[in-house]
This record gives structure tokens, sequence and C-alpha cells, in this order.
């Protein structure tokens, strides 16, 4: 796997940064190296379909893992894509940190309710109302 979260295809180092993230019988070490490998990829990666495999790495690995500003930088950066699909995937990870009172999340949720995509605006109202929901209630 250490071979794999080295590679310098950036979507097979996503995949395999993931699979240790969320492999709760990872080394520590592992762990680690997937970690800053993960941050590195959320700084160099320029290419829309390199982004978008990393973007849903993002939505599957445990929260403590992407609870660091390069990686929201990364993520609050998703909703500018030129991809709907990037953005869409952008959206169920900022919905992870708003759901956690970020605040600069939740105001990217909400410029994307008018998005020029439909799918984009339809999936983003439907974050916000849940997250607004969740906040009334608690």
């Amino acid at each position: 796997m250490r071979r794999f979260a080295r590679s310098t295809e950036a979507r097979t180092a996503s995949i395999a940064c993931g699979a240790l993230l969320r492999d709760p019988n990872a080394r520590r070490q592992q762990k680690e190296e997937a970690r800053l490998i993960l941050r590195k990829l959320c700084t160099v990666l320029k290419n829309e379909s390199d982004k978008s495999e990393l973007s849903v790495t993002l939505m599957m690995i445990p929260f403590d893992e992407i609870n660091d500003e390069i990686v929201k930088g990364f993520a609050y950066d998703l909703i500018n894509s030129t991809r709907f699909t990037l953005r869409t995937n952008g959206l169920a990870v900022l919905e992870r940190y708003a759901s956690r009172r970020d605040e600069e999340a939740l105001r990217l949720l909400r410029v994307a309710t008018t998005d020029s995509n439909e799918i984009v605006r339809k999936s983003a109202l439907a974050k916000v109302k849940r997250l607004e929901s969740n906040r009334s209630e608690s």
C-alpha cells in the first residue's frame, strides 16, 4: 500500500491514501505518511480529473483526517471548478465542514445555491436546508 500512496500518479495516490486513512488497522506511521501525501496532493493538483479522485477520497475518510487548513483550502476551491461533477463532490465535502460549524463552508454552500448547474443548485439547497434545520434543533 505504501508504494501506491507514494505513486506519482495522483489518482492512485489519492485512492491509496484514502484506503490507509479509513483502515482502522493501519499503523500510525502509515497514516501519518498518507496524511502528508494527501496534504501535498491538495496543494499541487491542477488537473480536474485528478482533483475529482481526491474529492471522492475526502468524502470517504474520517473527518479528523480532513480537519486541516490545507485540505480545507482545497475543499473550498472545489466550488470554483469548471466541472459540475467536481463542484457537486465539493458540496459533500463542504457539508462535512459546515456540519461542524465552519461558517466559510456554509457560506460557500449558500453561494452554490445559485450555481449555473441545476444539479449543483439543488444539491446545495438541500444541504443548506438540512444544516440550518440541524442548527435550529440544537
